[in-house]
């Protein structure tokens, strides 16, 4: 039974224990020199980034003291007041172009007015327009704020 030999118990590791080499071989010296220079290569460096680190964190800390010293003596203001939101809708407009009547509708409920009327108390009617509405607010908070309200289309 030859072939009972050819199938090796152990396969052979070539990097495995060698039984004529006791220990390890030492590092020569020009090894040595090259691995305490590499150690102290790797401690400045460490040293270095650890002190580059320490800076970085140290102009942080300044730059949110400063932030928030600024933030302390110049509040941020509060958003301005949003003007009330339109809830009616422009259903269309009778008259000629110098003495147009528009018509709005809110909750099944239709109303009218002409340019420069007050509606709902709250908006003033500018300018009657072929397809919009131009309004602007009854409070003088919001002077100068206008909304135009397009021509609603069918339903």
């Amino acid at each position: 039974h030859l072939e009972l030999l050819d199938r090796a118990v152990a396969k052979y590791d070539p990097a495995g224990r060698d039984l004529f080499k006791y220990s390890t071989r030492p590092p020569s010296w020009g090894q040595v020199k090259q691995m305490r220079a590499a150690a102290a290569a790797a401690a400045k460096a460490q040293a270095e980034a650890e002190k580059r680190a320490q800076l970085a964190a140290l102009e942080r800390q300044k730059q949110d003291e400063e932030r928030r010293e600024y933030e302390r003596l110049h509040p941020t203001p509060p958003p301005p007041p949003q003007p009330p939101v339109i809830t009616f809708k422009f259903l269309g407009f009778v008259g000629p172009p110098a003495d147009r009547i528009a018509a709005f509708e809110e909750n099944e409920q239709t109303f009218v007015a002409k340019t420069g009327e007050v509606v709902k108390k709250e908006f003033r009617i500018d300018e009657i327009k072929y397809e919009s509405v131009v309004i602007s607010f009854v409070n003088p908070q919001f002077k100068g704020q206008i909304r135009e309200m397009p021509l609603m289309r069918g339903k």
